[in-house]
């Protein structure tokens, strides 16, 4: 079966079909497992999500704009102690 055809079955983008037979000539054995990462990379960090997390536990009924801001002051007070 062409790359093609398994794309329209599977209701796919044909890149995405050619990009599969690409990754499992590549790696047969982890065929759900990506050889090479590609794209932007995380910008946060664990502890950026666990402080977003700890926040939300503390107010349940904050608002987006408020958590954004409460994550932004923690990066002010921590640039501001490593330049002290």
């Amino acid at each position: 079966m062409s790359a093609s055809a398994a794309a329209k079955q599977l209701g796919i983008h044909i890149r995405t079909a050619q990009r599969w037979v690409k990754q499992y000539s590549m790696c047969p054995d982890s065929i759900f497992d990506s050889c090479n990462r590609v794209g932007r990379k995380c910008i946060l960090n664990e502890e950026h999500k666990r402080s977003v997390v700890n926040f939300i536990d503390a107010n349940p009924s904050a608002a987006i704009v408020e958590v954004t801001r409460s994550s932004m002051i923690s990066k002010c007070h921590a640039a501001l102690f490593i330049t002290l």
